[in-house]
């Protein structure tokens, strides 16, 4: 039997994995199901095992679209994004800075920040940068929004992921799955 030799950059690439394996934690899998305005999100009897991401960044041609600015301004979003919740306040005072006001506009223009009727307020799209699943991000902000009866500076925390969201009656029907790794705060 021949023993096969590896080239270095191979090797190098099986000690990161053996590095990251031990950061990976079994996570359960949810069945997603999005029915007309209903939403929900089962939990499988099985696991799988990942590693998790506190923030998630991706967006084809992204990096050579931006201006320095924008990636400033993403930057400044990544730090103040909550868990499962896409809503962003930006401080006035940094639209007072010129290059901010325009790199808001960039993203805009990207589809990366959408505008919401509140002012400073804006919906960071969670397919280009979220923290937490994205179907996740957008019901459960979604929810938050409808509870709340409106968008305000209440809303700005971290959210434990809804399970269920049905917008097919006049009154919203919500159920939260169990989640051991994620607490709601005040």
């Amino acid at each position: 039997m021949e023993l096969r030799e590896y080239p270095n950059t191979v090797l190098m690439l099986m000690q990161a994995i053996a590095i990251r394996k031990k950061d990976a934690i079994s996570m359960p899998i949810y069945k997603t199901t999005i029915d007309g305005n209903n939403y929900s999100a089962t939990k499988l009897e099985t696991d799988t095992h990942s590693i998790p991401q506190d923030i998630f960044i991706s967006a084809k041609g992204l990096c050579k679209s931006s201006t320095s600015a924008e990636w400033h301004l993403i930057g400044t979003i990544v730090e103040e994004l909550y868990l499962n919740n896409c809503l962003w306040y930006c401080d006035p005072k940094l639209k007072n800075n010129g290059s901010i006001k325009k790199a808001i506009k960039g993203l805009i223009d990207k589809n990366i920040l959408w505008k919401t009727d509140i002012v400073h307020f804006y919906f960071v799209n969670p397919t280009f940068i979220r923290r937490g699943r994205e179907l996740e991000v957008l019901y459960t902000t979604g929810q938050a929004i409808f509870e709340n009866n409106g968008i305000d500076q209440t809303l700005l925390r971290d959210r434990r992921p809804i399970r269920d969201f049905d917008l097919s009656t006049n009154t919203p029907q919500i159920g939260y799955g169990y989640t051991t790794d994620i607490q709601e705060t005040n």
